[in-house]
């Protein structure tokens, strides 16, 4: 149930984690993510877990979440990937892809896979049918994952442009490198996502789309006043229409 004291509780621990970033670098990221880190904890304080809860935070770099989450009393796992590796007992690098996930069998309250699945290659099931066997029954997935369908891509098309990544990204990617993984393979439509977990036996509680990054956000290096103009402009038909906004997510149930 959600009750009043959420939005508080999620506004203390962005400040509270805003504060400690020491970096122009990193306060730059966090502003950039902010909006998106707001919807996750709210979302998650409104399932109402209690102190001690496990949660697993796939692919946790930077440690922005994993924190403000182990602020809130939850026992917090991780999963870093090989390329962005993370040096603590609490985290494990590997390749979800390729390997098994190095816990036991109905083991995590929450498993939170946030702006993961376009960056990932293989078949979605390979990764999905392990976090299922490391999720409690009656625990929650939740994910969040670019809307393939948002207003900048629909605008990109119209226009006869691309709305895949940049050449320069495809030119830097080799074999074994290890580049493939920064960019992002395959964006997602909210129903791809449905079809993706519903043969896995997730039941899905909810779902829809959110913008995690609304050009009103505030930024470390603020754009031009015009530039912030065009792209509200731009935004605004999202405040109407939900299927374009930026990102996806749903909240699923094993």
């Amino acid at each position: 149930m959600f009750f009043s004291g959420q939005p508080a509780r999620t506004e203390s621990a962005l400040q509270n984690l805003r504060s400690r970033l020491t970096s122009d670098r990193e306060r730059d990221y966090f502003l950039t993510h902010q909006n998106r880190y707001r919807f996750i904890l709210k979302k998650i304080a409104a399932l109402g877990l209690p102190p001690g809860a496990t949660v697993l935070d796939i692919v946790c770099f930077p440690l922005h979440l994993f924190k403000m989450l182990e602020g809130w009393g939850y026992r917090v796992s991780g999963v870093s990937s090989d390329h962005e590796k993370i040096k603590t007992a609490k985290i494990h690098s590997l390749n979800i892809e390729i390997g098994p996930l190095p816990y036991p069998d109905n083991h995590f309250d929450l498993i939170i896979f946030a702006e993961v699945m376009e960056h990932l290659l293989y078949n979605p099931g390979n990764y999905l049918q392990e976090i299922y066997r490391v999720l409690k029954p009656g625990g929650t997935l939740f994910i969040t994952t670019p809307n393939s369908i948002n207003i900048k891509n629909r605008l990109l098309l119209l226009g006869g442009r691309s709305c895949y990544p940049p050449l320069f990204q495809l030119l830097e990617s080799e074999p074994d490198n290890g580049y493939i993984y920064h960019r992002r393979n395959r964006e997602y439509t909210l129903s791809e996502l449905e079809q993706l977990l519903k043969p896995h036996l997730f039941k899905i509680k909810s779902g829809g789309h959110f913008n995690a990054y609304s050009p009103l956000r505030e930024k470390l290096h603020p754009n031009p006043r015009a530039v912030r103009i065009i792209k509200g402009v731009v935004f605004l038909p999202t405040v109407f229409f939900s299927s374009l906004r930026d990102t996806n997510f749903i909240l699923a149930a094993k």
